[in-house]
């Protein structure tokens, strides 16, 4: 019996591989749905506004102002630098998420852990590529090589930490 980085499989047990082959591929439909998505359909303030008054929320957070891209960023405008963080925020996780997914994935392949880091960081590199190309070509969005880079550090981060819980993996 092999251990995985997230429990115990057997050698000839394929069920785990398509299982989890199936939720990497659901999960990848799931972030490729919501690069589809148009920017006003992930619009959230309106839920801000009947949490929180702008008033209120400029108050709480500190002042602050940065460049992503061609855009200026800040809390003059909480509504949307909240929005800010919660979509970044979310490439960052979902794609470290499904960074998880596929090197378990690979693992009951029988794959050794470095080929299979390799391949799901090669195949996360190919999709955050592709999710901004989809996002070009929606209203009020933006595809950008700053999103393919956050991507891939949120991809990168539970591999680096699976790496560290593991030192005699390589």
């Amino acid at each position: 019996m092999r251990m995985s980085y997230l429990g115990v499989y057997s050698a000839d047990n394929t069920k785990l591989f398509f299982s989890f082959s199936l939720l990497a591929l659901l999960w990848t439909l799931f972030i490729l749905s919501l690069g589809a998505q148009p920017g006003s359909e992930q619009d959230v303030t309106p839920i801000l506004t009947k949490i929180i008054a702008e008033d209120v929320l400029r108050e709480l957070l500190p002042q602050w102002e940065f460049w992503y891209g061609n855009s200026l960023i800040s809390t003059a405008e909480p509504y949307d630098f909240i929005q800010f963080l919660l979509r970044k925020g979310a490439h960052f996780v979902f794609y470290g998420i499904l960074a998880l997914i596929i090197v378990e994935q690979q693992l009951h392949y029988r794959l050794d852990p470095a080929r299979a880091f390799f391949l799901a960081f090669l195949f996360l590199g190919l999709l955050a590529g592709a999710d901004e190309l989809l996002q070009s070509f929606n209203p009020g969005r933006s595809g950008m090589f700053l999103d393919v880079i956050l991507d891939m550090c949120g991809s990168s981060l539970p591999l680096i930490r699976l790496l560290w819980s593991k030192p005699g993996a390589f």
